[in-house]
C-alpha cells in the first residue's frame, strides 16, 4: 500500500514534558504532563488549547470513561483525580499507589478501572471507586495495561521486562513470561484489531511481535536507538506507529513489519526530544513528548 505522511500542525501550550494523550471524539483530544495541566485540543480548529484541569502534581496518565463522562487523571504521587466533564469539577481524589500512576484503563464489560504504578502494583476498582483487588506483579514500574478485544483478559507490561496475562474474572495470572531483557521494562503494549498480534516495546529499544494466542515470539526488531515508549495501531490495522526516546516516530507496515517512514527533526521537522506518546484520530497521528510540543501528522494512502 502506498503511504505518505505530512506534518499538519504544531500545538504549543504545555510548559513541561507531555506524558499522556487521550481521545474525547474523532477530532478532540486531551493532553497531560509535568506542568500538571490537562488541556483540550481540536485537530481541525486553530492551535490554541484549553486548560480543563490543573493538578498540583505532574500528570502521567489520562483515561476518559464516556459512559460516565468522567476523566481519570493519574498523578506523580500515586493519586487518581476523578473529573466530571459535565461540570468541570473534581469529584474525588483516590490515593491508589505510593508512586506515580503511569497507566489507567477501563473495561466497560466488567465496569472495572485498572491502574498501574511506579510501585509495581496493579489496582482494580469498581464503579463505586472501591478497591476490590491488588496485584503485586513486580517491584518495578507498571507502564502498560491493555485489554483483549473480548475484554476477558488484560495484558500488563512490567518494569522487570516481563509481560503478564490476567483473567478479568478472578484476577489470576494466566501466563507471565520474560518478554524483554531482565530489568529493561516493558513500556508499551498494543494488540492488533483482530486480536492475533501482540506488540511490545521496551527500554531495550526492541519491538517484539508475538502471537497473541500462544504468545510465541514471532519476531524481535531493534526498532529504535533508545527506549520505545509507545505503540499505536491505525484503525485500518494496516500499519502502526512507534515512539522513542531517540526523538523519532516510526511508521511500520503491519503485514510484514517493514519500516515505512521515520519522522525525525532532520527530515520532517519532528520532535527535538524524547517522544513519549502517540494517538491516532482517524488518519491524523498525534505525537508528543519532552519538547512540550504536540505534533499532528496526516497520513495519506
Amino acid at each position: 500500500m502506498p503511504f505518505s505522511i505530512i506534518q499538519k500542525k504544531s500545538l504549543k501550550g504545555h510548559t513541561g514534558s507531555v506524558y499522556s494523550l487521550e481521545p474525547l471524539t474523532s477530532d478532540i483530544f486531551l493532553s497531560g504532563g509535568v506542568d500538571g495541566i490537562v488541556a483540550k485540543w481540536n485537530t481541525t480548529d486553530g492551535e490554541a488549547g484549553e486548560a480543563i484541569f490543573r493538578s498540583k502534581e505532574p500528570v502521567y496518565s489520562l483515561k476518559y470513561i464516556a459512559a460516565l463522562n468522567i476523566l481519570l487523571v493519574g498523578q506523580s504521587k500515586g493519586g487518581v483525580h476523578f473529573i466530571n466533564l459535565s461540570t468541570g469539577k473534581e469529584e474525588k481524589l483516590v490515593q491508589l499507589h505510593t508512586a506515580a500512576v503511569f497507566v489507567i484503563n477501563y473495561t466497560s464489560k466488567h465496569r472495572l478501572i485498572l491502574t498501574g504504578g511506579g510501585d509495581g502494583l496493579v489496582q482494580v476498582m469498581n464503579h463505586e471507586c472501591q478497591l476490590i483487588h491488588s496485584l503485586q506483579l513486580t517491584s518495578a514500574k507498571i507502564r502498560s495495561i491493555i485489554f483483549t478485544v473480548d475484554e476477558e483478559r488484560c495484558i500488563i507490561g512490567c518494569g522487570d521486562g516481563t509481560i503478564a496475562v490476567i483473567s478479568l474474572h478472578n484476577f489470576s495470572i494466566i501466563h507471565q513470561w520474560q518478554a524483554h531483557q531482565p530489568g529493561f521494562g516493558v513500556n508499551t503494549l498494543c494488540l492488533s484489531q483482530d486480536d492475533t498480534i501482540l506488540l511490545s516495546g521496551s527500554r531495550d529499544a526492541h519491538l517484539n511481535i508475538y502471537n497473541a494466542v500462544s504468545f510465541e515470539l514471532l519476531q524481535s526488531i531493534p526498532a529504535h536507538n533508545y527506549a520505545i515508549y509507545d505503540i499505536s495501531f491505525h484503525a485500518s490495522g494496516d500499519f502502526f506507529a512507534t515512539a522513542s526516546r531517540d526523538k523519532s516516530v516510526k511508521i511500520w507496515d503491519a503485514r510484514n513489519f517493514q519500516l515505512l517512514v521515520k519522522l525525525d527533526k532532520e527530515s520532517f521537522d519532528g520532535h527535538i526530544n524524547s517522544v513519549n506518546k502517540l494517538l491516532w484520530l482517524n488518519d491524523d497521528l498525534v505525537s508528543t513528548g519532552d519538547d512540550r510540543s504536540i505534533l499532528i501528522w496526516t497520513a495519506m494512502f
